[in-house]
């Protein structure tokens, strides 16, 4: 093989002289060839600094994998597949969606007007009947009053208003609402807002 190589980059035959002809067939051939050894012992007159290169090119890869193969045999590294986190409990799951959902909420209300008494009468039509009382030593002009309806199940049936004047200091003030929801039953006090 390395003949035809030669040939091919050497003479064609057609000179019989071996004196290569340019400089790239000189350095082709010496490639090829590898260089000349003059000492016919070459392996053996290695100095002792070629020798110890030698051998840790050899061992010092050999020694690494025997050393994983040894860790991972004796338990040392832990080559086991992790298993996937348990679920969540609901509450876990509530923790991480609203975190502040425990803290307490404060909303500001106004307690002048409270509604002491709310009622729905069936005599003749239906209607919200109630009084509201001033908790405070001063009268309120006006103030909205706003109810959610529920039948006897409890099931929503819609909000009313109305509205309530002149309610004097430390004094209370009768209310009535006429309401077309024949079959509410009960009624809530959603809102209480002063003018």
């Amino acid at each position: 093989m390395l003949k035809r190589i030669r040939s091919f980059f050497g003479n064609t035959g057609a000179q019989t002289s071996t004196k290569p002809n340019s400089r790239l067939q000189v350095l082709v051939g010496r490639f090829l060839s590898g260089s000349t050894q003059s000492n016919p012992l070459y392996l053996t007159n290695r100095t002792t600094a070629q020798k110890v290169k030698l051998w840790l090119a050899v061992t010092i890869p050999a020694a690494l994998v025997v050393g994983a193969l040894a860790a991972v045999w004796l338990g040392i590294v832990d080559t086991a597949p992790t298993q996937p986190p348990g679920e969540l409990s609901p509450s876990q799951i509530a923790e991480k969606l609203l975190p502040d959902l425990s803290k307490p909420l404060d909303i500001p209300t106004d307690h002048t007007l409270e509604v002491v008494d709310v009622h729905i009468d069936h005599t003749g039509s239906a209607k919200v009947m109630g009084v509201v009382k001033n908790t405070t030593s001063s009268a309120v002009a006006a103030a909205d009053l706003t109810f959610e309806l529920t039948n006897r199940d409890g099931s929503r049936m819609g909000a009313v208003g109305t509205r309530v004047a002149n309610v004097p200091a430390n004094g209370s003030v009768k209310f009535e609402l006429p309401i077309v929801q024949e079959k509410a039953a009960f009624a809530f006090v959603r809102e209480i807002h002063r003018l």
